[in-house]
C-alpha cells in the first residue's frame, strides 16, 4: 500500500495527537503511505475541518466547483467545502480539486450519478500521488505532499480557505522534469510529528480496517 484515500470524517474532540483517526494516518504515515483526506462538508463557515483531515501529516483535500478545472484560476471553492484553520492552528486545506457535479458509481444500481462534495475531489489528488509513486516509488509522503502543494494554482484566496491553491497536474511534470525528486530533500515545512512507529504493523492495519468499515 503507497496511498490511502479518506472521503470520510467526524467533528474532532481533541487535538490530532490524541484523536484516534489521526493517530492512524499519522501511522499510515509513519509506515511509508501517503493519506489524502477529504476536508469535509460543512463549510464556509471556519474551523470546520474534520478529522482526520486536521492532521498536518495527510493531504487535506477541498473542493473546487469547476469539474473541468485543472490549472484555472478561473475555478473557486465550492461553498459546502470545509475551511480552517484547524483546533491546533494548522492552516487547513492543503490544495484543492474538483468535487462539483462529478460523475461517479450509484451505489446501488448499476449506473451512475453526479455527486457533489470534498469526497469527491480526494480522490483526484490521491490519483495524483499514486502517479508519482509509481514514476518515482521511493519518495516519502512528505516529498509527495511537498510536490502536490508546492505546484498548486494560487486562486488568490486566503490559505485556511484553499490552502496552496488548486491541483495542477501540468505544474507537477513540470516540476518533476526540472528537478527530479530525488534532488529534493523533505519539505521541512511538512511536519514529520512521529518519528518512530508507535503502532505495530498489525495494530495499523487493524485500525485501517476500522476505518474503512466506517466509511462504508
Amino acid at each position: 500500500i503507497k496511498v490511502i484515500t479518506l472521503s470520510l470524517g467526524t467533528k474532532p474532540k481533541s487535538n490530532y495527537k490524541d484523536d484516534p483517526l489521526c493517530q492512524a494516518v499519522d501511522a499510515a504515515s509513519t509506515f511509508g503511505i501517503t493519506v489524502t483526506v477529504a476536508a469535509g462538508n460543512s463549510g464556509p463557515d471556519p474551523s470546520t475541518i474534520t478529522s482526520p483531515a486536521i492532521s498536518p501529516n495527510v493531504i487535506t483535500v477541498g473542493a473546487c466547483n469547476d469539474r473541468e478545472a485543472s490549472h484555472s484560476k478561473s475555478a473557486t471553492i465550492a461553498d459546502f467545502s470545509s475551511v480552517g484553520p484547524t483546533q491546533d492552528g494548522f492552516e487547513k486545506p492543503d490544495v484543492l480539486a474538483p468535487g462539483v457535479g462529478i460523475n461517479s458509481l450509484a451505489n446501488k444500481s448499476l449506473g451512475y450519478k453526479e455527486l457533489s462534495g470534498t469526497s469527491m475531489a480526494t480522490p483526484v489528488v490521491a490519483g495524483c500521488a499514486a502517479l508519482l509513486y509509481e514514476k518515482y516509488p521511493d519518495m516519502t509522503p512528505s516529498q509527495i505532499k511537498e510536490i502536490i502543494v508546492s505546484n498548486a494554482v494560487d486562486l488568490g484566496l486566503d490559505s485556511n480557505i484553499q490552502g496552496s491553491g488548486l491541483l495542477s497536474i501540468e505544474k507537477i511534470i513540470n516540476s518533476i522534469k526540472e528537478r527530479p525528486p530525488e534532488d529534493r530533500p523533505d519539505d521541512p515545512h511538512v511536519p514529520d510529528e512521529v518519528t518512530e512507529p508507535f503502532l505495530s504493523h498489525d495494530t495499523f492495519l487493524v485500525m485501517l480496517l476500522v476505518i474503512v468499515i466506517l466509511s462504508l
